[in-house]
């Protein structure tokens, strides 16, 4: 159980938002919306732990998220709508990267990568991708992964038909195995269970 009481974000004297309060369940979703620059990216990242300078409560099994031991926050995903590759890396170094060479979960992230239609090489730079491409390596990621809640800024962004089914496919998945995803878009083509604008915030 995923709690946010009075979750309140400042930026230098204005809020971006106000006295958030919001339950999530396992095997929930939750789509953010909200106008551009409302605080959507910023919300998530309070979530994720990236960004604790905020008021009010966020709890995660009932223990605060700033105070949560590291075997509870690694079961947290975050994916940022920026790419977090290493560019002067081939796509297959920085999968070997992310999962420290487990080698099972290497080859679970390359079976994502080829459902997910990726058809460039392994061997090839991530600075020599397109950002479409870039992003379906690190949904591959985000599919293989084993966290419990995943939190997903603009997940959608760059991808093509077969990108999108596939990600609402691992979407749906994951949900049915009670993990909690919480994710901004302007899509609304996938199920979700709560929706929480942030424009109603402020």
């Amino acid at each position: 159980m995923l709690k946010i009481h009075n979750l309140s974000y400042a930026f230098t004297d204005k809020y971006l938002f106000e006295d958030i309060n919001l339950n999530i369940s396992s095997g929930n979703s939750l789509r953010v919306s909200g106008a551009n620059g409302s605080g959507k990216s910023t919300l998530l990242k309070n979530i994720a732990g990236i960004l604790t300078n905020y008021d009010g409560e966020i709890e995660l099994n009932n223990q605060n998220i700033k105070d949560i031991p590291y075997e509870i926050s690694s079961k947290i995903f975050y994916l940022g709508h920026k790419h977090s590759l290493k560019n002067n890396l081939s796509v297959l170094e920085n999968i070997h990267y992310d999962f420290r060479s487990n080698l099972l979960e290497v080859e679970l992230v390359l079976e994502h990568l080829k459902e997910f239609n990726f058809h460039e090489s392994f061997e090839t730079f991530i600075g020599n991708l397109s950002e479409g491409q870039k992003k379906k390596i690190l949904l591959a990621i985000f599919a293989a992964s084993k966290a419990n809640i995943y939190i997903l800024d603009e997940p959608f962004a760059n991808l093509d038909e077969d990108g999108f089914s596939y990600l609402s496919k691992i979407v749906e998945e994951k949900n049915n195995n009670n993990d909690v995803i919480i994710y901004t878009s302007h899509e609304d083509k996938i199920s979700f269970t709560k929706e929480l604008n942030i424009d109603d915030y402020k």
